[in-house]
């Protein structure tokens, strides 16, 4: 990702109870906007799930790649993710 100028300011938030835990992606500011929801289970298996969209300001096509790094292949400037890690 050499040569990408500053995308943003993230925040992302971890609400625990038990042995799942809310997660939530939000963007404060910047050209690559992310916003998404899931869940962290502790318990076996143990899983991370979010699913969100990310989009990025019309003029900034250097953010292309990145774009289809998160969300993968697609058109527009605006694309649903889904992402699922098992740890």
């Amino acid at each position: 990702m050499s040569g990408v100028a500053r995308i943003g300011d993230y925040r992302l938030q971890i609400t625990g109870t038990g042995e799942r835990a809310a997660v939530k992606l939000a963007t404060m500011r910047g050209d690559l906007r992310m916003s998404g929801d899931g869940e962290w289970r502790a318990a076996q298996p143990r899983l991370v799930q979010l699913r969100g969209v990310v989009d990025s300001s019309p003029e900034r096509k250097d953010l292309e790649p990145l774009l289809q790094l998160l969300a993968g292949e697609g058109s527009g400037n605006s694309r649903p993710f889904g992402w699922m890690l098992t740890l």
